[in-house]
């Protein structure tokens, strides 16, 4: 699987549907996809309230914004 061509297409869906930060939606999407992990279940193991996770999975949070634990699994742009 081509993941950078997997992650364009996320950057581009999000970006059609209005997220201001696409690319942190993509790492986020990434990050929780890797995990196997549902996405309430990925917001507990990750210490964050299931709400913040579908906010920065749609893009509405950019990156200095997201909780500590989450930013830490998004790399800097």
């Amino acid at each position: 699987m081509n993941t950078a061509a997997v992650q364009r297409r996320v950057v581009a869906t999000v970006r059609a549907a209005g997220g201001d930060h696409p690319e942190v939606a993509a790492s986020v999407l990434a990050v929780r996809g890797t995990s196997g992990l549902a996405p309430d279940a990925f917001a507990r193991r990750a210490g964050v309230h299931p709400d913040v996770l579908r906010r920065a999975e749609a893009g509405e949070i950019c990156r200095d914004q997201l909780p500590g634990p989450l930013r830490r699994m998004v790399p800097p742009a």
